[in-house]
């Protein structure tokens, strides 16, 4: 499989490289060609990681054809990818209502992972996986999901599964960082954020906010050396997207102090 974008949450595309799109039935065969030269362009967009113009070409193209299934995912993945995860979601609703396979569920999850809305994310991985038994995707969205629930031993679980299948992902490791701080293992923690970092220190993180994981690192080593607790398995989905303002304020007072201290 070859992946495009972040992660693990991302596009798909078959290791061939070919997507077997059919053309949706009414569309005069003009507009069905447009269409598909917008896909290609759309893929192109999505290499680039140009969601600006993934996002305008998605709406041309589902002008043209509105009951194409990659367009409305094209559209969705591309508002989630510029932060509108709200607007994203109808789009991901329709394209698994047209065809659903398990990247689309897992693109869906995502989304909703992005909303805090972790029990729906959690059925999305689900289908994901039960769709897609060996979509190492579907269990590193089960992974966060199961954070943000505050189950971390199904975390712990689902994340393992994603690393057997792909051991190469720099967001699976990024996530097994998450979780083992989440149970407080530092040393898996940091080992495991340092992989994620040298496998791309650059990966296309799932939605914008989510701190990559060289962020992740620095505030992963100032709570191991320090006895700041957890701010609670939410935290840690999109790590501090979901904590209080004055326990972020906090933390990155001594996160700046730490770093200071280490330039002295």
């Amino acid at each position: 499989m070859l992946v495009i974008a972040i992660c693990s949450l991302s596009l798909v595309l078959p290791a061939s490289g070919v997507v077997s799109i059919a053309a949706s039935q009414g569309t005069w065969p003009a507009s069905a060609d447009m269409a598909e030269e917008l896909k290609t362009a759309g893929f192109e967009a999505i290499s680039e990681q140009n969601w600006t113009g993934l996002s305008s070409i998605a709406s041309k193209g589902l002008s043209l054809d509105p009951g194409d299934p990659v367009l409305s995912a094209m559209k969705g993945y591309a508002l989630r990818k510029l932060g509108d995860s709200a607007a994203a979601l109808p789009f991901d609703t329709r394209a698994i209502e047209i065809e659903p396979n398990a990247v689309r569920y897992a693109n869906r999850g995502v989304t909703y992972l992005a909303l805090g809305n972790y029990a729906a994310a959690l059925d999305d991985g689900q289908e994901s996986a039960a769709l897609e038994p060996h979509y190492a995707t579907a269990y590193a969205l089960m992974a966060q999901a199961f954070l943000g629930l505050g189950n971390i031993a199904a975390a712990e679980g689902s994340i393992q599964q994603a690393l057997a299948i792909d051991p190469a992902s720099a967001h699976h490791w990024h996530v097994q960082g998450l979780v083992a701080l989440a149970a407080r293992n530092c040393t898996l923690a940091g080992s495991s954020l340092e992989r994620s970092i040298a496998l791309d220190p650059d990966y296309s993180l799932p939605w914008p906010g989510m701190p990559d994981a060289s962020a992740d690192l620095e505030l992963a080593r100032v709570r191991c050396r320090t006895d700041i607790p957890p701010p609670g398995p939410q935290g840690y989905v999109g790590m501090s997207m979901k904590t209080p303002l004055g326990a972020v304020i906090a933390v990155l007072g001594i996160l700046g102090a730490f770093l200071l201290a280490r330039r002295r």
